[in-house]
């Protein structure tokens, strides 16, 4: 590896733009490349992975997220890597990183979106009891968000408890009666 910091400055900055303008494989050639010059070009590895997770490529995004968590522990990485593991559909290491991600409680904005990514993967997982509480969660961020009723509805209903489930769909009803996604889940 050739270190040099100017090239490698200059790849990221192009890989910014390319990014920017959503030209993602652009994005990501320049970062490889920038990553050659300057392998601890720690915004390289930031941008790279949101580069390979627009692109779809989940595994190749954890690499990244994974070599970002050993310079700098923080809740959004964990929360990022739950979430490329939701997309891979391995549902208890989502949880599992989405768990550590919300121990930070400085997520803020992101919070409502670690608990619904959570009980979505709780519920994949057949965990409803844990994936109710999720939604509950996301609810007293946005009490009306649908997402969060339907799967919270539909986690009800696989314990039986049609009542609760039959309640949530009368909120979703009485929010967002016009919304096509509410009468397909219905």
């Amino acid at each position: 590896i050739i270190d040099n910091k100017n090239e490698s400055t200059l790849y990221s900055k192009r890989g910014v733009y390319c990014y920017s303008i959503m030209e993602y494989q652009r994005a990501l050639d320049d970062f490889n490349e920038g990553l050659v010059h300057n392998y601890s070009n720690y915004e390289a590895f930031i941008f790279r992975w949101s580069c390979y997770y627009s692109l779809e490529m989940y595994n190749e995004a954890l690499v990244d997220l994974k070599i970002l968590l050993t310079v700098q522990e923080s809740s959004l990485n964990y929360y990022y890597i739950g979430g490329c593991y939701e997309k891979l559909n391995q549902f208890q290491l989502a949880v599992n990183y989405l768990d550590t991600a919300i121990l930070f409680q400085d997520l803020d904005s992101d919070l409502e979106q670690c608990y619904l990514h959570r009980g979505f993967s709780n519920k994949e997982l057949q965990n409803y009891e844990p994936a109710i509480d999720d939604f509950t969660k996301v609810l007293t961020y946005n009490d009306t968000n649908y997402v969060a009723l339907i799967n919270r509805s539909n986690c009800f209903r696989h314990l039986n408890l049609l009542e609760k489930a039959s309640k949530d769909m009368e909120l979703i009803l009485e929010n967002d009666s016009l919304n096509p996604y509410i009468y397909h889940e219905l």
